[in-house]
């Protein structure tokens, strides 16, 4: 190693019994498989920064799916405020079977919760 390649990586000092310094370098990242292997990361699967159907701001319903995806464009509305939204699902009764349809059996939340509780009546 040359001394500009040893002085670039991280280096820390810690204090050893007996008044010694030991010299630490920090980990390295592990590195991803480039095939998928099962129980292992999958190198085909994009990471998502924003749930599509909860945090997009976009003033388009989403209705590609079913029913029940549908209705959450409801939720979708309440969540970001997004009057527009909202006007657009209610209007929209062949796509959209529910108003206060829930996000999920575990998650018994729905839109007419979540609008009284940002006071977005």
């Amino acid at each position: 190693m040359d001394d500009e390649e040893a002085s670039s990586q991280p280096v820390k000092k810690r204090k050893m019994a007996g008044g010694k310094e030991k010299i630490v370098k920090a980990k390295k990242a592990p590195k991803r498989p480039t095939e998928f292997k099962k129980g292992k990361w999958n190198p085909d699967i994009e990471l998502l920064k924003e749930d599509r159907y909860l945090e997009s701001k976009s003033n388009d319903l989403f209705l590609e799916c079913c029913t029940r995806c549908n209705n959450k464009n409801i939720i979708r509305a309440a969540m970001t405020k997004n009057d527009t939204l909202l006007k657009k699902g209610i209007s929209e009764t062949k796509k959209i079977s529910s108003l206060t349809a829930f996000w999920s059996p575990e998650g018994t939340w729905n839109a007419v919760d979540i609008m009284v509780q940002k006071n977005n009546h």
